[in-house]
């Protein structure tokens, strides 16, 4: 037990007494770590954004006026057996007219009178389970015996509207990605230029302890001890940043996002433990290779 308290002693003495080194090392992680959350959080948003188009976008499918109930029916049993679609809700004449009359008032009273009957048809409501299979379902109904019966099928509004999503968060997560290796590349450099100080402040009490029978894992253990304490308080401090950041920004982010689904605050809050050990672990893993690497030409005597 006392050659492990003295370890752990030693690593917490090296990280105090280079306090201005250790100050730069951290602020470095730091910015490594906030541009890997700002990664999870585009994802999250896209994530959220194209959740939410896909509950809200109706793909409507309209048939021709000759079309009955019934072959309305057999299209709708058809839909229902393909692995993409999700639902099927049918929209009678009298359904598209009151839709038609309660969203256009003024134009409905102007036109529908002078019309001779009900101008609309039968039409198909289709939800599928992810937004890009409604291309798949547009190439059935293509291909069907029964594509003469419909008279118009296009999804192109709500595939551009996914694509755009998806492209602009995928472009914003390669340039985030990229500053998030720059600053973990120059985390490691500083984490290992400051280990090798830290080694070459006690380069002859490392000597000593070799000559009088230390074994390397106890010369190094108090650096390694060191490097994950870098770790861990840059990963707290990051979570400290992030937190308040995300309690000021809670109600702007509701306000600008309207009626999509967005809550970053929850999702940080659901996967807090997730986010920690695998930021910890993460940083952790290459300070612990920057300091092997730094100290390993002292550990030959």
């Amino acid at each position: 037990m006392r050659p492990i308290v003295h370890i752990i002693t030693m690593g917490l003495q090296n990280f105090v007494r280079n306090a201005w080194l250790s100050l730069i090392t951290l602020t470095i992680i730091i910015l490594g770590l906030l541009m890997v959350n700002m990664i999870i959080s585009a994802d999250y948003f896209k994530s959220s954004i194209v959740e939410s188009l896909k509950n809200r976008v109706d793909f409507p499918i309209y048939f021709r006026q000759a079309v009955t109930e019934a072959e309305v029916a057999e299209v709708v049993k058809d839909l229902q057996n393909l692995p993409e679609v999700k639902e099927v809700q049918v929209r009678s004449p009298e359904d598209n007219l009151n839709t038609f009359s309660s969203n256009f008032p003024d134009l409905s009273q102007d036109i529908l009178p002078a019309l001779d009957g009900n101008p609309f048809y039968f039409s198909l409501i289709v939800k599928t389970e992810k937004l890009e299979n409604y291309e798949a379902i547009v190439n059935h109904l293509t291909q069907a015996a029964y594509a003469e019966k419909i008279e118009a099928k296009d999804t192109t509004v709500y595939k551009d509207a996914a694509n755009r999503v998806t492209e602009f968060t995928d472009k914003f997560n390669f340039f985030a990605l990229i500053f998030a290796a720059f600053f973990l590349l120059v985390a490691i450099i500083v984490v290992f230029n400051t280990i090798r100080i830290s080694i070459f402040t006690h380069k002859e009490e490392i000597g000593i302890m070799k000559l009088v029978g230390a074994t390397n894992w106890y010369v190094r253990a108090p650096f390694l001890i060191e490097a994950i304490l870098y770790s861990f308080v840059g990963v707290l401090i990051s979570a400290l940043i992030i937190y308040p950041l995300l309690l000021v920004s809670h109600q702007s982010l509701q306000s600008f996002f309207g009626e999509i689904n967005v809550d970053l605050l929850a999702y940080y809050a659901r996967n807090f433990w997730q986010f920690f050990i695998l930021q910890f672990v993460g940083i952790c893993l290459l300070n612990l290779i920057s300091t092997a690497l730094a100290i390993r030409k002292y550990l030959r005597v």
